[in-house]
């Protein structure tokens, strides 16, 4: 869409730098004949430029504005007379409204269907090819001064060839103008007369006319950048540090990386998510890396503009997880050679992976004054070859804000810092066999703080809907844990209370019922089965554990059948018919002996004598 009347020379060149100077110190109110002449002091061969490149007061688009017809102070001037950063890229915009030849070029050849700048066009030559026979004059001056406002402008750092112009170095962030680029829209629109289409907004009406490509974005990119706040927000602050997660913040704060550390189901991954409700002020979801990635155009998904987002929201902390495994690598996880695509083929770029990217957002945070922290979660830290996986970077770990040298130099540095306000926190799985434990020059790097069974957590939990329930919990968790009672080897693969906490959706007392009896009969046995099958215990100990349960579905050979099982749990776990452990175990060790068991008939008969 042209709003402009006239075309203008594309042969010629002008300096696009110098137009916010000059429409600064036009005349206020200024008229068509002082815009000319302010405009003629830096592009004299562009007559006319001043009647395309602004709006008049009261002036059709389809008549040519009088000299002494006023300018409209729109968008772009108003942030040329105040010198704001985002000028050039409103007289850039300008220039689209004002000439469909360069909007053409630009939205049609230049840049994707969805707004990107494509980098395998993005050289003279292809631009020339595209504008031959397009009644330009020379195309090879046409595409040489377009490239040339596209650098000028501020959306790109080009690759030359001598004077020529083949490639893309570095695509420039340009989502800070789209508020004002939106304004200016409007504005112009307006001034012409021309209604926006119904029921469509600002942002909406902007896309349509193409904007979103004149800033190298996609709509989504675009809108996402139309709506972003102006102005910071105030810094959130966070609670005192909750009792049970004191003594995680106290080791993490002096030490700087942690490791949680326990049997399976203790609730290790739980405690580190809590711990990071309060390190983002409960602001866990809109706080971390992927999500104000996602919000961010794909050129701008840098360290120093997350670290600027973490700061205009108020966020304390920024934070993300990420999983070890054993093929997890060092390019995987600090830094490697992405390919991109260029002119011709393709290019390797070093560049930060996710451990390398959180150290630099640290360290921009650091450079802004900011007391935002960054924090990550690595689950399952052992099963990767930790050593292999972090490098060189082991040294930076206990080092913290000295340069280490890596294998990669990205954006010119070959040097890479941890922060230090980045922090570690990791969990291990004790009961895992299949991996190696941390070397001993790791272990001294970190904090290890045991995550065991625990019997209160049940006590406390809000999850149980009756205390029948909960009390079949407690007596299914003292059961389990006497398997584990023989030796400190078999404490450390003990299973942890979480499996026998209700499911956090469960709406009754039926379903916690039912979510128990299935985390038992599909999680818990057959990790007993495995432990069975590895010589940690007998398969007179699982008996053991369904007596003590007073279970008739009985294992056999490594199996059960746990539809039946789980049947039998609800029916035991609801009407709260449990065998506890203690009398399971009298009534065992009484049958062990030779004794015969002691009837209910007995019982009563003892009691009425004693009354």
């Amino acid at each position: 869409m042209s709003i402009g009347r006239k075309e203008g020379s594309l042969t010629r060149h002008f300096m696009l730098a110098d137009f916010p100077a000059a429409i600064a110190a036009m005349p206020q109110p200024a008229t068509l004949a002082g815009a000319q002449a302010a405009l003629d002091s830096i592009a004299a061969q562009h007559s006319g430029l001043a009647s395309r490149l602004f709006v008049f007061h009261g002036v059709p688009a389809e008549q040519s504005p009088g000299n002494d017809d006023e300018v409209v102070e729109d968008a772009m001037v108003r942030a040329c007379r105040c010198g704001d950063v985002s000028a050039l890229l409103l007289v850039w915009c300008a220039l689209m409204l004002a000439d469909h030849r360069i909007a053409d070029a630009v939205e049609r050849f230049l840049t994707t269907p969805e707004g990107r700048i494509d980098p395998t066009h993005f050289d003279g030559e292809s631009l020339e090819h595209y504008l031959t026979g397009k009644a330009l004059g020379s195309p090879d001056k046409a595409a040489s001064n377009i490239l040339r406002w596209f650098e000028t402008a501020g959306l790109v750092v080009p690759l030359r060839h001598g004077s020529a112009i083949t490639g893309i170095e570095q695509q420039l962030p340009t989502s800070n103008a789209v508020p004002q680029v939106v304004e200016l829209v409007s504005e112009r629109l307006a001034a012409r007369q021309i209604e926006p289409p119904p029921g469509s907004d600002p942002v909406d009406l902007a896309i349509s006319v193409g904007a979103n490509h004149w800033l190298n974005m996609t709509p989504l990119e675009f809108r996402r950048a139309g709506e972003r706040r102006l102005s910071p927000a105030a810094p959130l602050s966070r609670k005192q540090v909750p009792t049970h997660l004191a003594e995680l913040h106290r080791e993490l704060y002096r030490k700087g990386q942690v490791i949680l550390q326990g049997p399976p189901g203790t609730g290790k991954t739980h405690v580190a998510r809590e711990f990071v409700g309060w390190f983002t002020a409960d602001q866990s979801d809109s706080a971390r890396l992927g999500t104000l990635l996602e919000a961010l155009p794909q050129h701008e998904r840098t360290p120093r503009f997350i670290a600027e987002a973490v700061v205009s929201s108020g966020y304390p902390g920024l934070w993300d997880i990420v999983q070890f495994h054993p093929s997890l690598t060092y390019d995987d996880f600090v830094r490697s050679l992405r390919a991109e695509p260029v002119p011709g083929g393709v290019t390797f770029v070093p560049t930060n992976r996710l451990f390398g990217f959180l150290c630099e957002v640290g360290r921009h945070l650091r450079s802004l004054g900011a007391q935002a922290e960054v924090l990550l979660l690595v689950d399952e830290i052992n099963r990767a070859d930790i050593s292999k996986v972090l490098g060189e970077l082991i040294y930076g770990l206990e080092y913290r804000d000295q340069p280490v040298t890596t294998a990669y130099a990205v954006d010119g540095s070959a040097t890479l810092v941890v922060p230090s306000n980045l922090r570690l926190v990791g969990t291990m799985n004790t009961a895992d066999r299949s991996i190696a434990l941390i070397d001993y020059a790791l272990r001294r790097r970190f904090v290890y703080l045991d995550i065991a069974p625990d019997r209160g957590v049940i006590l406390d939990s809000l999850l149980f809907h009756h205390t029948t329930i909960r009390d079949a919990a407690l007596v299914m968790f003292d059961a389990i844990g006497r398997l584990f009672e023989a030796s400190a080897e078999l404490r450390a693969i003990q299973v942890g209370h979480s499996y026998l906490l209700p499911d956090s959706g469960a709406a009754s007392a039926e379903e916690a019922a039912d979510s128990i009896a299935r985390r038992f009969a599909y999680e818990v046995i057959p990790l007993l089965f495995e432990y069975e099958a590895e010589g940690r215990f007998t398969s007179s100990a699982i008996d053991s554990l369904f007596d003590q349960l007073g279970l008739t579905t009985r294992p056999l050979e490594g199996t059960v059948d746990q539809p039946a099982l789980v049947q039998e749990l609800v029916g035991k776990i609801s009407s709260g018919a449990l065998v506890p452990g203690s009398l399971a175990a009298d009534i065992e060790s009484g049958i062990s002996a030779g004794e015969a068991p002691v009837t209910q008939d007995q019982v009563d008969e003892e009691d009425t004598g004693s009354q």
